[in-house]
């Protein structure tokens, strides 16, 4: 027991040490994949339509993307006629499996909204597993890629009862200015 609990005090202590020294630790840097999606990184607004059971609805929202450590975080808040979700969003890359795994996390779902995804042709394609969202189950694909003139293009998809995936809402997001200048 002697032993055990001095091998436990210098795990700790060299724990201690090994965080007091400046620099070290773990790299929290984002793997190449995700570096390579730097031009997504800002914040972004957009005013669009988005198609919801038949209706098209206005849609303002707005997105905060940064890096945090080895992800890409996504804040954003959407307004779709009233309805406002909002929205917390983390991407990672699995170097092993060679694929992009999104969570998400909105205030409108029970439960988080776990996607996997590839790039394509310079687009970022993340596409979910069956998750709730306002009480309605569903599938979901999103389209995100850069545009001209500094913009962001996402294109939102959802999978009807037939297995087809019919197009939700295709948004330009244009790059917000600091001090709200356009």
């Amino acid at each position: 027991m002697r032993k055990f609990s001095l091998l436990i005090a210098l795990v700790a202590a060299a724990s201690i040490s090994f965080a007091q020294e400046e620099g070290s630790g773990p790299d929290a840097t984002p793997p190449t994949a995700l570096q390579n999606l730097d031009w997504m990184v800002g914040e972004w607004e957009t005013e669009s339509f988005f198609s919801w059971g038949g209706s098209f609805l206005p849609l303002v929202a707005t997105m905060k993307i940064d890096f945090d450590g080895q992800f890409i975080r996504t804040v954003g808040s959407y307004d779709i006629g009233g309805f406002v979700r909002t929205e917390s969003y983390f991407i990672g890359h699995d170097d092993f499996l060679k694929e992009f795994s999104g969570y998400g996390f909105s205030n409108y779902s029970p439960k988080a909204r776990l996607e996997r995804g590839k790039v394509v042709d310079g687009k970022l394609i993340m596409e979910c597993d069956m998750w709730t969202v306002a009480g309605v189950d569903g599938a979901t694909r999103v389209t995100t890629w850069k545009g001209e003139d500094d913009t962001l293009m996402i294109k939102q998809e959802f999978k009807d009862e037939l297995n087809v995936w019919e197009v939700a809402a295709e948004s330009t997001y244009t790059r917000k200015k600091k001090d709200g200048a356009k």
